[in-house]
């Protein structure tokens, strides 16, 4: 969620922005692929489809950083 936001809203993303991103629609290839491979795959991997992210100038630089930043917030709210 993060990395999407930056990546089409900048550094400067608001809290409002952030949130309506969990609403925008999912690309189709990616909600197919992602059916697929969790067929396949059954309980070992869960997998998210990719947001329609369709911007004239979106942010490209430390995209990376920040979703392994919102990874890592996730998985230390998921343990005990």
């Amino acid at each position: 969620m993060i990395a999407s936001t930056r990546y089409c809203h900048g550094d400067e993303y608001t809290n409002h922005q952030y949130e309506l991103m969990q609403n925008r629609p999912r690309r189709t290839e990616a909600v197919e692929f992602a059916a697929a491979l969790e067929r396949r795959m059954r309980e070992v991997v869960r997998c998210l489809p990719g947001f329609e992210l369709d911007v004239a100038a979106p942010t490209t630089i430390g995209l990376g950083d920040a979703f392994v930043g919102g990874f890592l917030a996730a998985v230390s709210r998921a343990r005990p």
